[in-house]
């Protein structure tokens, strides 16, 4: 839990695959039940978790290394 929240505070998006023991893990559970996690049960889902991954901006940083 403690890498899906640094996941969570740098804004990475986080997904985990379905299956009944989902319910029975308190952390994956927790992170489907506040949408901090895309909940992937079909090759559709990851698809299209895929496909809005590849949309998005990256951002860098900028520090005195890339100035000069």
């Amino acid at each position: 839990m403690h890498t899906a929240q640094y996941a969570v505070e740098q804004y990475k998006r986080l997904a985990c695959y379905y299956s009944r023991l989902l319910e029975f893990s308190s952390g994956n559970r927790y992170l489907k039940d506040t949408g901090k996690a895309t909940v992937i049960k079909k090759k559709e889902d990851l698809e299209v978790f895929l496909n809005d991954i590849s949309k998005e901006q990256v951002f860098e940083q900028l520090s005195f290394e890339n100035i000069y």
